[in-house]
């Protein structure tokens, strides 16, 4: 899959303003529930979260709905701008714009951190394993890091389809390449509107299996943790598109 020069490469500020209405078919208020069952299932205690990778801020305004503080942060200063509006300034939150990698924030502070919705899967290894163990740092001791990842065959099947989700104002086009030879996916993103002023964005994700999981979880001392299939509490399979790890600080 060939791109001009003029093509943007993981510019979520190019995409913000589009990106909630694009999204709306996504159940957030589901995960949210999902989320916290997990989270007292697993006997989290406490109610400061940070949401790594937090975009439009719509997932962690229905986990705050359940009484948690909420620290969004992310890259992208436009999705941060989005999520502003999307929470009452009454309510605790906080927005910063900072990279996952390197958190700047104090350890030892969080009950719960997350990373959902293909955060994981934008991030090389060694990125990957760069924010389990910012989330080990930041997390009090018992905090729980929850985050989700697609595989191979979830990958795979994302490519066999072309998508076109319509807003208010504009057209999607959302059409996708699976190597399976380099194990990427690229998504080819057309934003269609009347006036002529399209975008095109590329975005890329690699899979990631539950071994790379296991592995970078221990080496960033995770002892006790769980994957599932995501949204499930069944434990992840060989035949699973998108996995959710769910790692206690102990």
């Amino acid at each position: 899959m060939k791109f001009s020069k003029h093509d943007k490469w993981f510019d979520y500020n190019m995409v913000a303003k589009y990106y909630d209405e694009m999204m709306k078919y996504i159940p957030y208020s589901e995960w949210a529930t999902y989320i916290v069952k997990m989270f007292f299932r697993m006997n989290g205690k406490g109610n400061n979260v940070i949401d790594l990778g937090s975009g439009t801020g719509i997932l962690s305004s229905e986990i705050k709905n359940s009484g948690f503080n909420i620290v969004c942060i992310d890259i992208s200063i436009e999705m941060l701008k989005v999520s502003q509006g999307n929470f009452d300034f009454s309510e605790n939150v906080c927005h910063i714009n900072g990279d996952i990698i390197n958190l700047p924030i104090k350890s030892d502070y969080f009950n719960l951190a997350i990373c959902i919705y293909d955060t994981a899967n934008h991030l090389n290894r060694e990125q990957f394993s760069n924010v389990v163990s910012q989330a080990y740092r930041v997390l009090k001791k018992g905090g729980i890091l929850m985050f989700d990842f697609n595989t191979h065959i979830g990958l795979k099947h994302f490519a066999e389809e072309i998508f076109i989700r319509k807003g208010d104002d504009f057209n999607s086009i959302w059409k996708s390449d699976y190597n399976e030879k380099e194990s990427i996916c690229t998504l080819d993103l057309n934003i269609l509107r009347p006036d002529g002023t399209n975008k095109r964005i590329a975005f890329s994700e690699r899979p990631i299996e539950i071994d790379e999981v296991k592995k970078i979880i221990l080496k960033h001392g995770f002892s006790t943790f769980d994957i599932f299939s995501f949204m499930t509490y069944n434990n992840i399979s060989n035949n699973t598109e998108r996995g959710f790890a769910v790692c206690t600080k102990t």
